[in-house]
């Protein structure tokens, strides 16, 4: 190890002159400050992770209702080329048996 003298040159690295308990309660301050911070980003993105996971649940119950419908709607149509189909069958019956 080096005995080279810290950036500031006084000794006491970057306390800004700061010594005994305040330079202790500063630092304290300063990781406190740090842990604050850091818990505050961890509420975010679980807030965030649970927002999204709201909106993903959203769209999917939309999804479902969308396609339930597309459903309904293609059994409709269905039954009406059904319809139509045999309205067909019966004019071209009626078509044949005329002279």
């Amino acid at each position: 190890m080096s005995n080279t003298p810290p950036p500031n040159g006084n000794g006491n690295g970057y306390s800004f002159g700061l010594q005994g308990w305040l330079k202790q309660f500063a630092n304290l301050t300063a990781v406190g400050l740090i842990c604050l911070m850091f818990w505050q980003a961890q509420q975010e993105s679980y807030r965030l992770a649970r927002e999204d996971r709201a909106m993903f649940h959203h769209e999917l119950q939309v999804l479902h209702q969308n396609s339930r419908h597309q459903a309904e709607a293609f059994q409709q149509l269905t039954e009406a080329v059904k319809v139509l189909a045999e309205d067909l069958k019966q004019l071209k019956e009626e078509n044949l048996k005329k002279p």
